[in-house]
C-alpha cells in the first residue's frame, strides 16, 4: 500500500512537472538589443504650493458684516500672494 502511494506521487509529480513547457518567441532576424543600462529618469521638483487662507463666517452673521470681512481678507491675503476661500457653515 505505501509503495503504491510513493509511486502514485512520484508519477503525479513527473505528469505536473511536463505540463510546464517553455514559451518560445518566434524569431524575426532582427538582434534584441543587449543595452540592460537602466535609463535616467527625469528629476522631479517640488513645486511650491501657494498657502490657503480660509474664512469661516458664521450663517447667522448680517450680510454687511460678512461683505466687510469677506473683502478685509481677500485684500490681505491677495497682497501676500496667497488664495483666498470662505466657507459658511
Amino acid at each position: 500500500m505505501r509503495t503504491k502511494f510513493i509511486i502514485l506521487n512520484i508519477l503525479t509529480a513527473l505528469i505536473l512537472g511536463a505540463c510546464g513547457g517553455t514559451i518560445e518567441t518566434p524569431s524575426t532576424g532582427v538582434p534584441l538589443p543587449t543595452d540592460t543600462s537602466v535609463p535616467s529618469l527625469p528629476t522631479q521638483t517640488a513645486t511650491p504650493v501657494v498657502p490657503l487662507a480660509i474664512l469661516i463666517v458664521p450663517s447667522t452673521m448680517d450680510a454687511e458684516s460678512s461683505n466687510l470681512y469677506q473683502k478685509t481678507v481677500y485684500d490681505l491675503t491677495q497682497s501676500s500672494g496667497m488664495r483666498f476661500q470662505v466657507l459658511i457653515p
